[in-house]
């Protein structure tokens, strides 16, 4: 099994502005902070739940919107949200000031630097954090798009990206990625967090009815990455775009979640590319502790060690390759990278070989 390395800057282009009291609230009770005093120690466990928070983000009289500031290289630019979806956590709660889920925004900007003029698919994009992420990379004058089939959480996507001077670079398509053209249901199972969102292919019961098409039914620029982050439906999404990733061989971020009561759905998205080519690399950083001999180098997930590198914008990116007879060895959630064989020269010439 492989691994590869390469230092790569962590970076955030947003940076919070304003947030209105009950979003202060939501982050009080959900964020998780280094220190609070021992008076916001006592209100965070006292403020209620899931329920109480959902009325309280949606409901609240006072203060709908906060704001961000989106930083591109040539301006600052000044975006309002609406804080109903609860996504926009990624860029206020503490454990994100520096970065959200740095191991696939490390990637992203790794693999479209060496592709400037490429193309990223973003399906299950929620309000565009991932988008606007690729888009405000220095180097990239490629193409994004962000496909979001949530109605509500698509307006979110629509209004962001109209805000964020990228909307020639940034096209949003209001559907679910699927395995066939024509309609399917979206909902909230926990009526609350828009992450959760998941698609049902025939329960009318189960939300909205939303259109839904196939990756290879679009009449798009063939992908060179694709970002796919839709709660249980990966392997739907892939299937949908068997011609695509049998020609453009895109490399491909899927969120998977292991699951030992459903090992045949754990496993069908690695067996599916596996198929086709791919190998699989689980991201993670090395952290290499020269001057302590005790502890020597190691591989961890950023939440393990940002305490240990807040000072630190530049950590080495780890690729780690696995197969899919080892997915229950690692974390339960999981970010995986796939490389199609033709391209892992790509790692080979861009990063280098970890020896122990």
């Amino acid at each position: 099994m492989k691994i590869f390395t390469k230092t790569a800057e962590i970076r955030n282009p947003f940076e919070i502005q304003t947030l209105p009291l009950a979003a202060k609230i939501y982050r009080l009770r959900k964020g998780k902070f280094k220190k609070l005093s021992i008076s916001k120690k006592i209100l965070k466990y006292l403020i209620p739940g899931r329920p109480f928070l959902s009325f309280l983000l949606k409901f609240f009289p006072i203060g709908r919107y906060g704001s961000f500031e989106y930083h591109l290289e040539q301006k600052n630019i000044n975006i309002k949200f609406n804080i109903r979806n609860t996504q926009f956590h990624s860029i206020y709660f503490p454990q994100y000031k520096k970065s959200y889920e740095p191991e696939t925004t490390v990637l992203i900007d790794l693999i479209l630097n060496e592709n400037p003029e490429g193309v990223f698919f973003d399906v299950g994009a929620n309000w565009g954090h991932m988008s606007l992420h690729a888009a405000s990379a220095k180097s990239f004058n490629g193409s994004v798009h962000s496909f979001e089939p949530f109605p509500a959480t698509f307006d979110d996507l629509s209004q962001i990206v109209n805000q964020s001077g990228k909307a020639s670079m940034i096209k949003t398509h209001h559907l679910a990625v699927s395995d066939y053209d024509g309609t399917c249901y979206i909902g909230l199972p926990d009526n609350f967090n828009s992450g959760n969102a998941e698609v049902s292919v025939n329960d009318a019961d189960h939300g909205f009815k939303v259109d839904s098409q196939k990756i290879d039914s679009m009449n798009l620029s063939s992908p060179d990455l694709i970002k796919i982050d839709v709660e249980g439906f990966e392997i739907n999404v892939m299937q949908g775009a068997k011609e695509t990733l049998s020609k453009a061989r895109p490399m491909i971020i899927f969120e998977n979640w292991a699951n030992l009561n459903r090992v045949k759905d754990t496993l069908a998205p690695f067996k599916y590319l596996r198929d086709l080519g791919y190998h699989f690399f689980e991201p993670s950083f090395l952290i290499d502790e020269e001057k302590d001999k005790k502890t020597g180098s190691y591989f961890a997930g950023y939440s393990h060690i940002q305490s240990l590198n807040d000072a630190n914008s530049k950590l080495p990116l780890s690729l780690i390759e696995f197969i899919p007879e080892q997915r229950f060895l690692l974390k339960d959630q999981l970010n995986v990278f796939a490389c199609h064989k033709e391209r892992l020269i790509f790692l080979e010439k861009n990063f280098r070989q970890f020896e122990g």
